[in-house]
């Protein structure tokens, strides 16, 4: 299920489409442009999942690179505790 930001109205998703979610709950969808009620940031939010896309074959050193240089400043300037991952066709979750 899709809520979309701002919206009570769930939206039907497209068979086959890419989607961020945790169980059945749709955090984000159409990449990452269309972001859900259950996947805003609140005051009360722990655990914020921040998802870099790219192609291992094009641009995986700039993904990694973007990865690391995002998990310091997070560490640097919020003092907050950073698990990061890789996730692809063969690594499809990420273990917090």
């Amino acid at each position: 299920m899709f809520v979309p930001f701002g919206e009570t109205e769930a939206e039907v998703l497209e068979d086959g489409e890419l989607i961020y979610s945790v169980g059945d709950k749709v955090k984000t969808r159409r990449w990452i442009w269309r972001q859900s009620e259950e996947g805003k940031i609140t005051k009360e939010s722990k655990n914020i999942f921040f998802p870099i896309d790219g192609f291992k074959d094009r641009n995986y050193d700039k993904v990694i690179g973007a990865r690391d240089e995002l998990a310091q400043l997070l560490k640097q300037l919020l003092g907050a505790e950073v698990k990061v991952g890789f996730i692809d066709k063969d690594n499809m979750e990420l273990e917090l």
